[in-house]
């Protein structure tokens, strides 16, 4: 019989303490001369169609990263179930940890898990979390707190007391996405207790919707309730692609994996319901509690986890898909979507089974992909031979022979800050600022191919960027003057 540490409630909190002051000696003193062609020595290629991807690792010897962010900086936000917030450099792999959760209670499924940073993050540096804790009962909270450059401080509760599985630490949920609206989606699981899904006055099984600042939106679907959607499981993924469409990825039961369309005022069936509405019982429930039907569902299970949106053509294969991390095999994939979002119409699997679970993905603005492996949650043996040496890792898969069209060039980053559109994505207009030293310099937008669509003159340093004929989808904006250099970002129109 195989015993995992996370057998052992007692134990675990003082391995896990172990774990966190061992790495910081590590980060401290041994791992600096590490180099990054040594992480990044091996390279696992993968072909699609035409197209061959290079899969390395960028960083290791971390402890189930739960949740990565591209975050406005050009570095990878991350969460680890043990409590620890960190940045982490995609070029050199170094980790600045800005905070370790001291109430933060890792049992099973249970710890810090899902992240968002508010869309304005240069006015407004908030950075909102969820994890569990325990009072003598295992529960979950979203707090916020302030990055300050160096650290996360001031916590601040936003929302407390959420019932989870004392006994097995499962189901917590959860993800977090801020709306372009500002308002912030999340979800919750149903803690082993089916029902309680379909119970509106609770918060468990659903999908949430808040203010940034905790309270409930007015528009909300039931009025003052933080209920968005109901009926989930366990929601493990959430993403706004370019479309404008929510999609959620969630864990079935032994069957039925689910990715999801997530609506406001909807029923999303569980337990009555176990992926399609395709039983005489269910399509009886369906009918009278306005359920949604998967987009796709899967049995037996993978153990879908964390999705992103990518359309960028430095994988043209990739166009228009939802990149989903896999707990099982196969354990990467994308689900292409047809043209109105709706639908799927193929999976393919992207990183081989080599590197074991995956748990989270995040897409960089020059179209690399970053997955965070998850083989030291106690479960990696369900894949045979995992964890391994250097295990939990952070890959990168890049299309190496990707040149970025003329025009655009490879500053997609605004390392400076010196341009900024608020909101983004937006749909109509929206406030374009630069800094003042571009007044005089040109403005030029380009489609995702690197045609260029407008040129003007900068004339002060805010203008209305209009949307006019501009279809929704992804394109960039770069502001250039003589002597002061290019600056670049990427825009989202919505539909």
């Amino acid at each position: 019989m195989k015993i995992r540490i996370s057998d052992f409630k007692i134990n675990h909190n003082i391995l896990s303490n172990l774990r966190k002051v061992l790495r910081l000696f590590c980060l401290g003193l041994f791992c600096v001369g590490f180099s990054t062609a040594q992480l990044q020595a091996q390279t696992t290629i993968v072909a699609l169609d035409s197209t061959y991807l290079h899969v390395t690792t960028v960083a290791e010897d971390l402890h189930v990263p739960w949740e990565i962010i591209w975050g406005p900086d050009d570095f990878i936000w991350m969460t680890e179930r043990d409590g620890s917030v960190s940045r982490l450099n995609p070029e050199t792999g170094d980790q600045q940890i800005l905070l370790e959760l001291s109430d933060c209670y890792e049992y099973s499924e249970s710890g810090l898990l899902g992240m968002a940073l508010h869309p304005d993050f240069d006015s407004s540096p908030y950075v909102y979390l969820v994890y569990n804790y325990n009072d003598g009962d295992n529960k979950e909270k979203l707090v916020r707190y302030t990055y300050t450059g160096d650290a996360l401080e001031d916590e601040f509760l936003l929302l407390g007391e959420i019932t989870c599985n004392s006994f097995s630490g499962n189901h917590s949920g959860s993800r977090l996405l801020i709306l372009p609206d500002e308002t912030l989606l999340m979800t919750t699981g149903d803690y082993y207790n089916d029902e309680v899904a379909q119970e509106i006055d609770e918060l468990n099984g659903k999908v949430l919707r808040m203010n940034l600042d905790g309270t409930v939106p007015a528009d909300n679907p039931i009025t003052g309730s933080l209920v968005y959607s109901w009926g989930h499981r366990n929601a493990q993924g959430l993403v706004l692609a370019d479309n404008g469409i929510i999609y959620s990825s969630e864990h079935g039961p032994n069957t039925n994996d689910e990715f999801n369309i997530i609506e406001p005022n909807r029923n999303y069936g569980w337990p009555q319901i176990e992926g399609y509405c395709d039983t005489g019982p269910e399509s009886v429930f369906c009918e009278e509690n306005n359920v949604k039907e998967p987009l796709l569902a899967w049995t037996p299970t993978i153990a879908v986890c964390g999705i992103d949106y990518y359309n960028h053509p430095a994988i043209p294969e990739l166009a228009h898909t939802i990149l989903q991390c896999n707990l099982k095999e196969p354990a990467f994939i994308g689900l292409h979507l047809d043209q109105s979002g709706e639908s799927i119409l193929d999976e393919t699997s992207i990183i081989p089974e080599e590197f074991g679970r995956m748990r989270d993905v995040c897409v960089a603005p020059n179209g690399d992909i970053y997955v965070a492996t998850s083989n030291q949650d106690g479960r990696g043996s369900w894949f045979g031979a995992f964890p391994q040496d250097g295990d939990d890792r952070i890959l990168r898969v890049r299309n190496n022979s990707y040149e970025p069209p003329v025009g655009i060039g490879e500053d997609l980053t605004n390392a400076l800050n010196e341009i900024s559109l608020r909101p983004n994505p937006f749909k109509g207009q929206a406030s374009l600022s630069f800094a003042a030293d571009y007044i005089g310099g040109v403005l030029n937008v380009y489609d995702a191919e690197g045609k260029l669509l407008r040129t003007e003159l900068i004339k002060e340093n805010e203008i209305v960027f209009d949307q006019d004929d501009l279809a929704a989808g992804v394109y960039f904006v770069k502001v250039n003057k003589n002597g002061i250099g290019a600056q670049t970002i990427k825009v989202l129109i919505l539909p």
